[in-house]
């Protein structure tokens, strides 16, 4: 039987991105009430969370790559978010009703 996720699979940019995806579209009912600038600062978290322990797990956690480890876990939450979302709309605009407005009235 394959593995889906192993050590190896979760210590490359597209492992640890669909493990971020997993879990965020896991928990994605319970943060529906949040701003989306939250959950892209979650997805940011859980990428953190996933590169530092995939490379803490392989005995590679030094000084010198964790510095590599932060800005890998910013390309990994790009990955997760879907690099085309956070490119088109850096400022979430497109989500965003001013209060009262009702969606789809424009009013």
């Amino acid at each position: 039987m394959p593995e889906e996720f192993t050590l190896q699979t979760l210590g490359t940019q597209a492992g640890a991105a669909a493990a971020v995806g997993l879990v965020v579209q896991l928990t994605k009912p319970a943060l529906k009430r949040f701003p989306h600038w939250i959950i892209r600062l979650y997805v940011l978290a859980w990428s953190w969370v996933v590169v530092f322990l995939a490379l803490a797990a392989s005995g590679g956690l030094t000084c010198q790559t964790a510095l590599v480890a932060f800005f890998n876990g910013l390309l990994v939450a790009v990955m997760a978010l879907g690099g085309y979302e956070v490119a088109s709309d850096p400022a979430c605009r497109k989500h965003h009703r001013p209060p009262g407005e009702e969606p789809g009235t424009g009013a």
